[in-house]
């Protein structure tokens, strides 16, 4: 029954500071750049990109049934050379509407609750950690978690430094915070 409080509450404290990351505080919408003809870009999307998805600029390389290795090398310092002349472009497009309000914020909420059974089991899994190393153990997880997603993101994609460290540094808070909660309940291993 403590580990459940624990988990739940642990979610509350998370699903809050991110809330309050979010819309209170200016770090994370302050990364978002805007384009100068947001019309013009809706006009450019609805023509260029047919369905929802992952789009990128340059395209990935297309090689020909039964290219050679030549072939294929050629079109390779093709796509290489694009990508070094720029612009580079990792775009997600959603032809859809954003979604209700209320279903985005329970998704959330069931995503606080995964993350929060999961390290709940790994805080239980250790053996003579005191409560502030519980709570310390917690946090290192969440930025590993943050590097593991944001820094390949960062690496491949293209995304910004500021970006990058903004939710590697949320996640980091929020973890603290839902970490306080979640030590408390859910001891480890004696």
């Amino acid at each position: 029954m403590s580990f459940i409080l624990g988990v739940t509450l642990a979610s509350v404290v998370f699903f809050i500071w991110s809330a309050i990351s979010w819309m209170v505080l200016p770090w994370q919408r302050g990364v978002f750049r805007e384009f100068h003809d947001e019309e013009a870009m809706t006009r450019i999307l609805k023509e260029q990109a047919p369905g929802s998805g992952i789009y990128g600029l340059p395209a990935e390389p297309k090689y020909p049934a039964g290219a050679t290795k030549e072939q294929r090398d050629a079109i390779d310092r093709t796509a290489m050379a694009r990508l070094q002349q720029g612009p580079v472009v990792f775009a997600v497009v959603s032809r859809g509407s954003f979604g209700t309000f209320p279903r985005l914020l329970a998704v959330a909420f069931v995503g606080n609750v995964v993350v929060s059974l999961l390290f709940g089991w790994m805080l239980a899994q250790t053996a003579g950690l005191g409560y502030g190393q519980r709570v310390a153990f917690l946090v290192a997880a969440s930025v590993a978690a943050g590097i593991a997603c944001r820094v390949p993101d960062w690496n491949w994609h293209k995304f910004p430094v500021n970006h990058t460290l903004v939710n590697i540094a949320s996640l980091a808070i929020g973890w603290l915070l839902s970490g306080l909660v979640l030590a408390w309940f859910v001891p480890g291993r004696p």
